[in-house]
């Protein structure tokens, strides 16, 4: 979501108190990943009983019951932009940049909670311009037997390793171009449960998508999903760990859709778009694969998206024929202009009444990326097993302004990425994305963040590059998971490789 903010200065302000209130404070807070005790939520400090709740904080306010049977934790996310785009004239006719300033990139209220001591809540809001929205919304039940978990409401369908990883944990601002054929959220159920000592998850659902889907608009598609995860090497004591991962999808389609990216740039123009089609049903393959050892993260995906019984209508005039036909056929055109006299465009009605141009056929769209990332003061990037994500580094020094004790984390990544949105009569175009990144994890709370990007983009008749630059303030007030906590946690070891992460 994206939201201008009338004064920049005061965001300044109000970001430079947060960073000095909490960095001076920084021992005081909780760390992600550390262990709860059993039976009892982790907080750092309990308030007077009222109603029979204890209020308290565990990196978010907490309210249960004495007897720990209901939980209520409400934690906020914050993401604030500073972006700057270019672009080559070759791309001017596909839109300018939206934003070269500041943005507030997102703003959440989280909430999880627990009804009983196996059936928990997630509502999360996100509030653009006064108003709320939610997005994830789902109860879920855990230990069914022969099962596992069963979580029924609104919430990301299982597909995909980056397309699952929370926003506060990608090691970029922004996912990568292929996260475009990947499926967003959808209403609907899903079974999900952890085998093989946590060494292979299954999750499974069918789902709806809702018209708010911004990868596929309107699409009101059934789609039936699931991932299965594995781990093929895990080493403890080297903190080495290989994550191997498939995520097939059959949709089936009932009205128009459309397929857009930005450059992975908020606020860049959404180069490639396959504009309206309709079809009868699309197949995606999912493959992603990760390597940990240490500060060391490899990682990269690929996506395929294929649809059957595509159908494209398109309304075009004679003038729009012979612009293209200018452009791929220069040569031929000015000769028929010499010998003919016609100019182009023609300013006879005939040439300027539209007619509807209908392709049909099946078609494939195909992204990947792969990506390397590197901690330079050691920490790792925590695993969980029991969903097969990485979550953020927690730094070992948090940085703090009480005698500037404490480096924080320092985080190196670099990213390749591509997307094909262009086969048989479907020309969405081609681009091809080069990323490096910087992040600052001041501690289990903050992160500051540095992105440049450089893509070259092809389609249709337009072709240049983009370059972008973007700083990110990122604040992540958030509870722990509710499923960590209590009697519905199972006993799992404490291995750091396999600490929770953060969703």
């Amino acid at each position: 979501m994206r939201g201008r903010l009338p004064n920049s200065a005061v965001m300044v302000a109000v970001i430079a108190g947060s960073l000095w209130g909490i960095c001076a404070n920084a021992d005081d807070f909780p760390r992600h990943g550390a262990p709860a005790p059993d039976g009892a939520a982790k907080a750092t400090g309990k308030g007077p009983s009222l109603l029979f709740f204890n209020p308290s904080w565990s990196d978010g306010l907490v309210w249960q019951t004495i007897d720990d049977r209901l939980q209520l934790r409400i934690g906020v996310h914050f993401i604030y932009d500073w972006t700057g785009v270019t672009q080559d004239s070759g791309l001017d006719g596909m839109g300018s940049p939206a934003c070269t300033g500041a943005e507030t990139r997102d703003f959440q209220i989280d909430m999880h909670g627990r009804l009983s001591s196996k059936t928990l809540f997630r509502l999360q809001y996100d509030i653009d311009g006064g108003k709320a929205e939610l997005q994830d919304n789902y109860l879920e039940r855990g230990d069914v037997p022969h099962i596992g978990r069963i979580r029924l409401g609104h919430f990301k369908e299982p597909f995909g390793l980056e397309n699952m990883t929370s926003a506060r944990n990608l090691v970029f601002m922004e996912r990568s171009l292929a996260d475009t054929l990947t499926p967003a959220r959808g209403v609907g159920v899903s079974l999900a449960d952890t085998v093989c000592g946590e060494r292979l998850t299954w999750n499974v659902g069918t789902f709806f998508d809702t018209a708010s889907v911004e990868k596929i608009g309107e699409s009101q598609a059934v789609s039936l999903v699931g991932r299965v995860t594995g781990v093929a090497v895990r080493n403890d004591e080297k903190r080495e760990l290989l994550h191997l991962g498939i995520s097939p999808g059959l949709r089936s389609l009932k009205s128009v859709h459309r397929y857009e990216a930005r450059p992975e740039v908020n606020s860049a123009p959404r180069y490639l778009d396959t504009g309206d089609f309709s079809a009868d049903a699309m197949l995606l393959l999912n493959v992603e694969s990760a390597y940990s050892k240490g500060p060391l993260l490899l990682q990269g995906e690929c996506v395929w998206a294929r649809v059957s019984g595509g159908m494209r209508a398109e309304g075009v005039t004679l003038n729009d024929i012979a612009e293209e036909a200018s452009v791929r056929f220069p040569k031929l055109t000015r000769w028929l202009q010499g010998h003919s006299g016609w100019q182009r465009p023609s300013d006879s009605v005939l040439w300027k009444i539209p007619f509807d141009l209908t392709a049909r056929g099946d078609f494939n769209f195909f992204g990947l990326y792969g990506q390397i990332s590197y901690i330079l003061t050691g920490e790792h990037r925590p695993y969980d097993a029991s969903s097969g994500l990485f979550g953020a580094p927690v730094p070992v020094h948090p940085f703090s302004l009480r005698g500037f004790s404490g480096l924080g984390s320092w985080e190196v990544a670099a990213r390749l990425s591509r997307l094909d949105l262009a086969d048989a009569y479907m020309d969405g175009g081609r681009e091809t994305n080069v990323t490096l990144g910087i992040n600052w994890y001041l501690n289990s709370n903050m992160r500051m963040a540095f992105n440049y990007v450089h893509g070259k983009i092809d389609r249709d008749v337009y072709e240049g590059s983009m370059d972008a630059f973007q700083i990110r303030f990122q604040a992540d007030i958030k509870p722990q998971d509710i499923s960590e906590y209590g009697p519905s946690r199972k006993t799992r070891k404490t291995a750091t490789t396999h600490s929770k992460a953060r969703r």
